[in-house]
């Protein structure tokens, strides 16, 4: 900026009335003309920022008389790139004062993005003594201030210095050679950078407009911050502030504008700001959870503000506290809201306790009011109802118990039913002591208890607060006296040597002794112990079959069943006679009628005798008074004894010959015959032919007939006829279809003046037989 002094007296006397200057100055002119000094000025720049003011912001120049009012000359221009820079050229100024007004949209370093809307900032300025003027939020702030000093009757320099260190005391800046405001940039100065950052916070446009308005009303009259509320809201704002990253912004901001810059480290200035305006802690929540019968956990929540701040929890069974405990955490600083936790053990069970929060700093102590809280705790109690599951001698318990938060010990008492818990006696719970938090399911087994007994049993829970009771419950335990429901020798089992016996017991939880003995007297005096042998336990009746072995045949025999248990015993006898021994077999019947070629006998053993067979068949021969051992005996075994009554088939006989046959078994006890029977075996069947008769010269008439079927059924009878002698059932054929055996049968189709040959056949199993042969000649025509 260059300066041209011209002192004429006269050239002076012209300026006042006649303006050279392009621009329209409507100020009236002084009514006593006094001397001026001409400035001009070739261009005079510089910086618009809050962050970097952005292409198109208007920039307004304003002159300014010694009063700072304006006397009418302005100047206007724009920034014509996004990093704020101006220009204003061919200046020419009667007054060395100016006021500059910018309005547009800016760089937020704060939020790292453009503005939403725009900001209209001010600066006043003596061009003679700057060589540049930047706009920015110092600029802004202290313009109302300065114009109040001047009206006070300082010098603009002397307003200037005032305003700007009462500015920069409010965020706790007290340097001495810090240059003008509208030389400070942002880019390389950290004292704007800093104030510039705590001003915006995160803050809207609008909001920003408000709070500038606010701070530069508040201090225009004695230059100090007293709005409290204003200075809280800029201590909030600096907490929240991330330097480095606001930083970040700035230099990525400026190198998209293709300018690499070094922003200035400006934390110690946030950090100054911090520590001028801390003040006492405050504290802002706390939360006491009971986690048991003697602790809790406590967590804090407070603001240091930016002092060594400690922090205690006072508590005691009265109002009047009495006790503490200092958070391990501590002590805390900073600006922002922390969170202490901390464990208090050692309190007493179900027990009201107060207490309240205290903390305190170099510029003071706060508390909390008084609250208070109980620990948890109390009597034990039974959960439900107990599950008893009995034996012979034990109870098996179950059951659940809330311990209430304490440790608690569970026993099972238990009495025979109707006597007094006071003699009761007790056994300790499998998971005693319980651990105290929630419900604890609880098991125990009761043992050397009497069988088939009736007992009470309940819980005792026993902890610090107290003993509690469960409710009885009663339950037998398992076991009886034995029960023999049925018992008796199977008639149809018994042998000659040996008888078995069907034994139904009732269900019983005792192991049970069986005795199973025999005796030929009824008193018992001789007998035999066939059996001794535990039995059960059982939950079901119990079935046996037991066979008694090695007795004499045909002899009567007393049987006796004996059961004992600890609880008692039962008995039961029973008679019976053994079998004689005999085998009885039933007539042996030959049916002659029967239709197969073989000789068919059924053979029933009507009597076994009670011992088993060893062999069993059938005797045959050509002669009477057949036994096992005699020569004339043919022997035919049952290869397969099963069952009393079997068949017996004789395929090896010679034709119509006589024959005797019986049966036979044969046993321990010796050799038994049924009856013995004469038959004749089957043979041929017999053919006969009577005559031929009524003969013509193509048919005849013939008689014949079987009169023996050769003991077997004729399958097929008839006559067979042909021209060549013996002819046979291959020639031509008629079966008699009459119902006795003979009849006639008329041959036709004959051939004239013809011999014929005809003979009588009947066929059985066995084979055919035909009769004698007949011939005959037919007629000629």
């Amino acid at each position: 900026m260059k300066l041209f002094n011209l002192y004429s007296l006269l050239g002076i006397i012209l300026i006042s009335f006649i303006s050279c200057d392009k621009e329209s100055d409507d100020t009236p002119p002084e009514p006593k003309p006094v001397p001026q000094e001409k400035i001009e000025i070739d261009e005079i720049s510089g910086y618009i920022q809050k962050g970097p003011y952005v292409n198109g912001t208007g920039i307004s120049m304003y002159e300014l008389n010694e009063s700072l009012a304006q006397t009418g000359k302005s100047f206007n221009t724009q920034i014509s790139g996004n990093d704020g820079r101006f220009e204003i050229s061919n200046i020419s100024l009667s007054s060395q004062f100016v006021e500059f007004s910018a309005n547009g949209f800016y760089y937020d370093e704060v939020k790292g993005e453009i503005s939403s809307s725009q900001l209209n900032l001010f600066a006043i300025s003596d061009i003679k003594s700057v060589s540049g003027v930047n706009v920015n939020l110092l600029t802004h702030l202290e313009k109302k201030r300065v114009e109040y000093l001047i009206e006070e009757g300082k010098s603009f320099a002397e307003a200037k210095k005032t305003a700007q260190a009462e500015i920069l005391s409010i965020f706790n800046i007290k340097e001495d050679d810090i240059q003008s405001s509208e030389l400070l940039d942002i880019s390389k100065d950290a004292i704007l950078l800093g104030i510039s950052s705590i001003l915006q916070g995160d803050r809207s446009v609008g909001d920003l407009t408000e709070l500038l308005a606010s701070i530069s009303s508040d201090i225009e009259e004695d230059g100090v911050l007293n709005n409290s509320n204003i200075q809280d809201a800029l201590r909030q704002s600096a907490l929240n502030l991330d330097a480095p990253v606001i930083r970040t912004n700035l230099i990525e901001r400026y190198k998209s504008l293709g300018k690499d810059v070094n922003i200035p480290d400006f934390q110690q200035y946030i950090d100054g700001f911090l520590n001028f305006t801390a003040t006492k802690p405050k504290i802002t929540g706390m939360e006491v959870t009971v986690i048991s019968a003697d602790s809790i956990r406590v967590i804090s929540r407070l603001i240091a503000n930016n002092a060594e701040t400690e922090v205690v929890f006072e508590y005691g069974e009265t109002e009047s506290l009495g006790a503490d405990v200092v958070f391990n955490e501590g002590p805390v600083n900073g600006g922002n809201e922390v969170a202490l936790g901390e464990s208090v053990s050692g309190l007493k069970p179900a027990t009201i306790y107060y207490y309240r929060l205290s903390a305190s700093n170099e510029f003071g102590s706060v508390s909390s009011s008084i609250n208070s809280f109980t620990t948890l705790g109390g009597l034990p109690e039974e959960v439900g109802h107990l599950t008893l599951e009995s034996g012979n001698k034990t109870i098996k318990v179950q059951g659940a118990v809330n311990p209430n938060f304490l440790e608690t010990k569970v026993y099972i008492q238990y009495i025979e039913y109707l006597e007094s818990f006071d003699q009761a006696d007790s056994v300790l719970a499998d998971q005693s002591p319980l651990s105290p938090y929630s419900d604890r399911a609880i098991s125990a087994l009761i043992e050397n208890l009497n069988p088939g007994t009736r007992y009470w049993a309940r819980l005792k829970m026993e902890n610090e607060v107290g003993v509690t009771y469960g409710d009885p419950i009663d339950i037998s335990t398992l076991g009886s006296e034995p029960k023999i429901l049925i018992f008796a020798i199977d008639n149809s089992k018994i042998g000659a040597k040996s008888a078995e016996a069907y034994i139904e017991i009732g269900e019983n939880t005792l192991a049970t002794r069986l005795i199973l003995e025999y005796s030929t007297s009824n008193t018992f005096d001789a007998s035999v112990e066939y059996l001794d042998t535990i039995v059960g336990p059982s939950e079901k009746d119990i079935y046996l079959r037991k066979k008694i072995e090695s007795l004499e045949m045909d002899q009567a025999y007393f049987a006796r069943l004996t059961l004992k248990n600890e609880l008692g015993e039962d008995s039961f006898v029973d008679e019976f006679k053994t079998l004689d021994g005999v085998i009885q077999l039933s007539d042996l019947m030959y049916d002659g009628t029967y239709a197969d070629p073989e000789v068919h006998f059924d053979i029933d053993i009507t009597k076994e005798g009670g011992l088993p067979i060893i062999e069993r068949g059938l005797l045959y021969g050509a002669s009477s008074g057949l036994t096992i051992d005699s020569s004339n005996s043919n022997k035919a075994v049952d290869p397969v004894i099963a069952g009393t009554i079997y068949t017996y088939y004789l395929t090896d006989l010679e034709m119509k010959q006589t024959y005797y046959a019986r049966s036979y078994a044969i046993n321990e006890s010796g050799v038994y015959y049924s009856n013995e029977v004469k038959f004749t075996s089957p043979g041929l069947p017999t053919a006969y032919i009577h005559s031929v008769y009524d003969v013509t010269s193509n048919s005849a008439t013939v008689y014949g007939y079987s009169p023996d079927s050769g003991g077997s059924q004729i399958l097929s009878e008839g006559f067979c006829w042909g021209t060549e002698p013996n002819t046979n059932i291959e020639d031509s054929f008629i079966i008699d279809e009459t119902e006795a055996s003979e009849g006639n049968a008329f041959l036709n189709n004959l051939e004239p003046g013809t011999t014929y040959y005809v003979r009588y056949f009947a066929k059985n199993r066995l084979g055919i037989d035909y009769s004698t042969e007949l011939s005959f000649t037919t007629k000629e025509n």
